[in-house]
Order: structure tokens, then C-alpha cells, then sequence
């Protein structure tokens, strides 16, 4: 409690002096920050504001006008009140000054019996300094109490009930968007409904001003910033319902600031721990590092996930076209790693939706998962729900942006390293494929899984080239396009009558095609062999020009 200018009237000191108010009667709770001794007329300039000054009245009562003007510079520096001993030059304080000091507010108290001002100011800053120290005290209990709510890892609510209860006033925390996050209101405050028209009402700080500010209105309120990592969190406020706050109110309010951005550093901190975990348990289990079955056990339910007794499959979502994505909303660096926190969000939440369990990080633009299956359920439903929950929530939640998924066959946990490989030809297949799933599975590739293979090699388009270069040749000059016809050909079985009935063509029309196909290519169509490798080359053929369209992913990125 700071000392106040009714506490200085009642030390016993000041009560030797016959201490009478003649002026500002409705100023007694003014603070009193120093007490200063003067018998100049011109001492406003030495003084900061908050001080009692004590004058024997030796300058005053020869000018009227110039003890007015001493009158209104006190005031104008925040002078908290003015102690006039009489007797020595003035018996009485002229009714002039009394008016004057009533119209400046300033409390102007007269001492009809003379007392050593030096014993004033011991006694006024012994006091000073006692309840000064008694404040810092009690800051300090306050922040251990609030330092303890952070190391036991309640989070923001805790430390917003203490400081609550400790000023017994409503108190809000607010994001940078000034959306409520936490509140106590040990009153009868509607905060919610107040709080936009309230947080986006002045707090504007004050420059060159640090720490605790005030802001006026109804209700008005005490705040500050809660920074972290040098960028605005958002900020604490303490509602005034009265329009006053004590010093060790202020001081609570500075200590909760202090332990809700430490309670955030620490989360944040233990998340990204966290977080960096997983990263590097799933790049030992990819790299084939760790392979042991009772380690990767312990050490992913170290990290929150309990893969024991479940069905193992990798699991890999990419990102369709991110760069275009990045470039096409103009987002900048944090905002690219949002979205990617994002993504692993959405990953997880859909594991989890699923009744699955499962490990994951994101690495670049596509997050990497272990996903234990429970017992029990059948897999096809397990994993055609996981896949739909993406394909449907993932351009909701980010504004438009999709995933290819792919996942692996079920394996034991030592053969991971090549359940992420599976998990990563599954999403090339279905970058590169026309047919549309919410998942691709590793184990329905079939004959892809034979050309994706000559992709990672490099080798498919030399294969191609000399499986239908001629023909590509074709029609790339011609209007006439004959890939479609010997596409519908291989794919009814080389069965002629089904492959018109397919393209609406007449026979001799379609025979007239396949000749001219079997020509340019020098090969004879009714022969299976030479079918089969036309068949491989054409389904090479859409992979590579979809997955260099798409963009699949690499082997390590």
C-alpha cells in the first residue's frame, strides 16, 4: 500500500504541528512519493511530482501575484500537497491562495505550531522505504506463487485464477487478434460480450513507456504486452470497475506477464522438443538405423504413441503442388511453416479419428507416420476412413490445399525402412495415375510397382522411347492420334470388335488404325509378347508425364 498524503497527516510528527487542511479536502489519497524542503518561489523546476514540499512561508505574502504563480507551478509539476508553517512570515494564508489552491486541486495544509522539518522527512521516508519494501515483498511471493503454477504445468488458467484472486478484480488474456483466450471475473463483468468493443479501444502504449499501462473508459483497465521470442503474443488486462489500482496490483500484474509467456516459452519449447523427437526417431527407423522392435516400442511411447500389439503400416501425405501453393497466396516464411504445422495437425487428428495410434513428423512439404492399426477392425475400413478424413478435411482447413497419401503393406517394426519406401512409391503411383482415391495402397500397385522402379533407375524413358518412339512421333505431327487407339486395344485383351464398340469406330476404320500402328512401329500387333512390352511402355508413358507434371517425391528430401 503506497503512502498517501492522509497517512503523512496522521504520523505524529506531523500532528505536533497542529496540521490543519485548508485546501483540497478531496485529495487526501494522493500518493507521496519524496518530501522536499524549500523556501524558494522558484522551485517547481527541481521538483519530479509526487512530493510533499514543507516551507516555513518566508517567501510568501510580499506579492500576491508571484505567490499565486508559485501556486499554479506546483501544481502543474504534480506537487502532491504544500505544508506553510505559520507564524514566521504569514499568520494566515490569504484568501486568494486558498481559493487558487482549490481551483488547481493542489492540498495546501497549514502548521500553526513550528516542528523540525528535518524529523519530517526522516519519519516520511523511513516510511516510504518500509512500505516500499514491504511491496517488493510481497511482488516477490507473488511471483514464486506464480512461478510455481508454471513449473507444475498447468498452463495459462491457473496463473490467470491466482492473479484473480490476488487483485480480486477480472482478469483477460487476449491474443494479438484480440481474441480471448483465458479470464477469471470474480465479478459480475459480462467480458465476452464486452471485450470488442474494449480491446480495440484505445491501448495504444505510450512511447518511450515500459511496463504497465492504464487505459481510461467504463470499464477502464491496467495491461501490458506479453512478448514472446520478440513478437507480440498478446497481452493481460487487469478491469478497473472502481477506475483504480494499487502499486502491488501493478505488480502482480507485471509478475503474471512474466510467468504466462514463461508458461508459453516452455510448451512451446517442450512441443518443439517433442517434436524434434519424433523427427529424428522416424528418420533412424527410415534410414534402417533402428530396427529393433522393443526400442522403437519404448522410445515411441516415450513421445506419446503406443504402437504395441498394433498392425504396422508408414504412412506418407505430400502435399500436391506446394511451391504453386506458397506462391499463389503470397505466403511468407512463418506462414509456409504454419501451414506445414498444420498438415501434420490434420495428419494426426485423422489418425486419431481412424482409432489408429501413430507416430509422425512433417519433413519439407509431407508428413511421414508409423500408423498402428488397432486389433480387431478390418483394415480396408480402418484406412478407406483415415484417407477420406484427409481428402475431405485437408482443403477445408487449408484453403484448398490437397494431399496425395500413400501407405505401405503391414510389416513388423524392423522392416520399416522399406514399409516407408512402399509408402513412398504408393504416393509417386498416385501422383502420376488418373485414377482418383483418397489413399493408394502399396500392395494394389501391381504392374506399377514394376515401372516405378525403372523410374527411380531413370531408365524408363529409354524404355519408351524404343517401345513407341515412332509413334509419339506420329502424332505429335499429326491430327490424327493413334496412342488412344492401341491404349484401347491392349486394354480389351487385343479383342478388335470390343475395342471399336470402346471408341465408337467403325472395324475397317479401326483395322486401317492398327496397321498403320503395327507399321510405324514394325511390330506385329497379334503377338502377346510384343503386346505386353506396348502395354508396360504405354502405362510408363502416363506415369512419367504425370509425375514430372505433379512432382513426386524424392527418395530423401
Amino acid at each position: 500500500m503506497p503512502l498517501r498524503l492522509r497517512d503523512v497527516l496522521e504520523l505524529d510528527v506531523i500532528q505536533r504541528g497542529l496540521p490543519e487542511v485548508v485546501s483540497g479536502e478531496r485529495e487526501l489519497d494522493r500518493p507521496v512519493r519524496w518530501v522536499h524542503i524549500a523556501d524558494i518561489l522558484d522551485i517547481a523546476p527541481l521538483l519530479k511530482g509526487g512530493e510533499v514540499l514543507l516551507t516555513s512561508g518566508l517567501a510568501l505574502g510580499e506579492d500576491e501575484r508571484r505567490d499565486l504563480r508559485y501556486l499554479r507551478e506546483l501544481a502543474g509539476v504534480g506537487v502532491t500537497a504544500l505544508f506553510i508553517t505559520l507564524g514566521w512570515q504569514v499568520s494566515e494564508i490569504p484568501a486568494a491562495l486558498v481559493d487558487e489552491a482549490d481551483r488547481l486541486h493542489l492540498p495546501l495544509v497549514t502548521l500553526r505550531s513550528p516542528i523540525p522539518f528535518v524529523e519530517v522527512t526522516e519519519r516520511v521516508h523511513t516510511e516510504i522505504v518500509n512500505r516500499q519494501y514491504l511491496l517488493l515483498q510481497q511482488a516477490e511471493a507473488m511471483g514464486r506463487a506464480l512461478t510455481a503454477l508454471v513449473l507444475h504445468g498447468g498452463g495459462i488458467k491457473p496463473i490467470v485464477d491466482e492473479l484473480g484472486r490476488l487483485v480480486g478484480k477480472p482478469v483477460v488474456v487476449e491474443d494479438a487478434a484480440h481474441q480471448v483466450v483465458k479470464y477469471c471475473d470474480p465479478g459480475d463483468l459480462d467480458i465476452v460480450d464486452l471485450w470488442e468493443t474494449h480491446s480495440r479501444t484505445g491501448h495504444v502504449g505510450q512511447e518511450g513507456r515500459i511496463g504497465v499501462q492504464i487505459e481510461g473508459g467504463i470499464p477502464g483497465c491496467a495491461w501490458l504486452d506479453i512478448p514472446l521470442r520478440e513478437e507480440l503474443w498478446g497481452r493481460i488486462h487487469i478491469l478497473l470497475p472502481t477506475g483504480t489500482i494499487e502499486d502491488v496490483d501493478t505488480l502482480a500484474l507485471d509478475r503474471a506477464a512474466s510467468a504466462i509467456a514463461l508458461a508459453l516459452l516452455s510448451h512451446r519449447d517442450a512441443a518443439r522438443l517433442s517434436e524434434s523427437a519424433r523427427a529424428d526417431l522416424i528418420a533412424e527407423i527410415r534410414r534402417g538405423n533402428l530396427t529393433s522392435p522393443d526400442q522403437i516400442d519404448r522410445r515411441a511411447r516415450a513421445l506419446g504413441s503406443d504402437l504395441s500389439g498394433r498392425r504396422l503400416h508408414a504412412l506418407m501425405v505430400d502435399a500436391d503442388g506446394f511451391q504453386d501453393y506458397v506462391v499463389r497466396l503470397g505466403l511468407s516464411e512463418p506462414e509456409v511453416q504454419r501451414v506445414k504445422r498444420a498438415l501434420l495437425e490434420e495428419t494426426r487428428m485423422a489418425i486419431t479419428a481412424a482409432g489408429c495410434t501413430g507416430l509422425s513428423t512433417v519433413e519439407s512439404d509431407r508428413v511421414h507416420a508409423i500408423l498402428g492399426l488397432p486389433p480387431g477392425k478390418p483394415v480396408d475400413r480402418v484406412l478407406r476412413d483415415l484417407g477420406e478424413a484427409l481428402a475431405e478435411h485437408l482443403p477445408e482447413v487449408l484453403d484448398g490445399l490437397t494431399a496425395t497419401v500413400g501407405v505401405s503393406r503391414e510389416c513388423v517394426a524392423e522392416d520399416m525402412p522399406r514399409a516407408f519406401e512402399e509408402a513412398r512409391e504408393a504416393v509417386i503411383y498416385g501422383k502420376s495415375t488418373t485414377v482418383q482415391r483418397p489413399m493408394y495402397r502399396f500392395e494394389e500397385l501391381g504392374l506399377h510397382r514394376l515401372i516405378l522402379r525403372l523410374l527411380e533407375l531413370s531408365e524408363l524413358p529409354a524404355f519408351i522411347e524404343s517401345e513407341l518412339g515412332p509413334l509419339l512421333q506420329h502424332d505429335a505431327k499429326s491430327r490424327l492420334k493413334l496412342v488412344p487407339t492401341l491404349e484401347a486395344y491392349l486394354r480389351n485383351g487385343t479383342n478388335k470388335s470390343a475395342t471399336a464398340k470402346a471408341i465408337h469406330l467403325e472395324r475397317r476404320s479401326l483395322y486401317h488404325r492398327l496397321e498403320k500402328i503395327s507399321m510405324l512401329l514394325s511390330c506385329d500387333l497379334q503377338d502377346m509378347e510384343t503386346c505386353t512390352r506396348l502395354f508396360v511402355a504405354l502405362k510408363s508413358l502416363d506415369m512419367v508425364q504425370r509425375s514430372s507434371s505433379r512432382g513426386a517425391p524424392s527418395r530423401e528430401r
